[in-house]
């Protein structure tokens, strides 16, 4: 559970912060020294300092893309040439670094931190070959994986649910080599459907007072801030494998994205604006996260990875990344193969 829960917590805090950022909490509907002096700019700028950066032409695209590229591969077993069925629990980390990736800086002093999309998923598999007779159903695998798990712990709040369908078809067929030290896995051809929602915000207190000559600024509040994201992808994937020894079992291909889907802002803010001393006026306050967006439509992607056999235990760990962009998903999982 606290695993779960760092996890999102992470998600979020990376999320919020961009490649470009810039200021989600403003002050609008100024009145009297609020409209006339600079009081309430430097509350802003205060308030700001303890807020997130983002920015609204990046973040809801990019948290889309990253949520997207965390359920890739999850359900889909590369490197266990499956013969009978297959059981299996995975967790993945998309992670869209934005155009000048990590650390690189904003220009007001903040870190550049990339939008990151947590996915998992309990999958099951089986061969058809099991239940048809032919080549061309021994050659098949059917796989369905689904997850949900709901998160409420602190100012963290998290839903995330995924649901899939593949298909993986057998183009060329393995060959032992070496005597059967070695295995070359043949080339497979997958594809199918994927759904996924994931819902993350997490709640700022914040209690800012700013005082200029004799002129005092007061916001106290709490910020609701996140997004709330529905995707659907269809991928196609070439892939194949190696095994070495038995135990080593190496994995790479290429695949192709259709994606759609809608990255809504979850921005909300409570409180008044107050002024005091000698200055007078109101003003409210607001956040602005963008309404809504949506994921790159295509996308092509590398995949590596490698698996550690024993027996019918498969642990695996791979890596993903989207050719021309700056999308990376990294995940691991455990699966029983047969």
């Amino acid at each position: 559970m606290k695993f779960k829960a760092q996890l999102i917590s992470i998600a979020l805090l990376f999320s919020i912060s961009n490649t470009q950022a810039g200021n989600l909490f403003s002050i609008t509907e100024r009145g009297a020294d609020c409209l006339t002096t600079t009081i309430c700019d430097l509350l802003e700028d205060m308030v700001n300092e303890i807020i997130p950066d983002a920015t609204t032409l990046n973040f809801l695209p990019e948290m889309a893309d990253a949520a997207i590229l965390a359920n890739k591969g999850l359900s889909t077993d590369y490197a266990s040439n499956v013969n009978v069925f297959v059981l299996g629990a995975s967790l993945g980390m998309g992670i869209d670094l934005g155009e000048d990736g990590i650390g690189s800086g904003t220009g007001d002093g903040n870190a550049t931190l990339p939008a990151v999309g947590i996915g998992g998923t309990v999958t099951l598999g089986a061969n058809m070959g099991i239940f048809l007779k032919g080549k061309f159903w021994d050659r098949s695998t059917i796989y369905v994986n689904y997850f949900s798990y709901r998160l409420t712990t602190g100012s963290v709040s998290g839903e995330l649910s995924s649901f899939g369908l593949h298909y993986q078809f057998k183009l060329l067929p393995p060959i032992n080599m070496a005597a059967g030290l070695i295995k070359w896995g043949g080339i497979d051809i997958s594809t199918g459907i994927e759904t996924s929602s994931t819902k993350i915000n997490t709640q700022i207190n914040v209690d800012q007072t700013v005082t200029s000559g004799t002129a005092t600024a007061s916001y106290a509040g709490l910020a609701d801030v996140g997004a709330d994201i529905s995707a659907t992808s269809i991928p196609i994937e070439v892939t194949t494998n190696l095994r070495v020894v038995y135990a080593l079992t190496l994995f790479g291909g290429l695949g192709f994205d259709y994606n759609s889907g809608t990255s809504k802002s979850i921005a909300n803010i409570t409180g008044p604006v107050t002024l005091g001393g000698t200055a007078s006026g109101s003003g409210s306050a607001s956040l602005d996260l963008g309404k809504a967006d949506g994921p790159s439509t295509t996308s092509f992607r590398t995949i590596i990875g490698a698996q550690f056999n024993i027996a019918a235990i498969r642990l695996y760990m791979q890596k993903m990344a989207v050719i021309g962009g700056n999308d990376t998903q990294l995940s691991f999982g455990v699966r029983f193969a047969w």
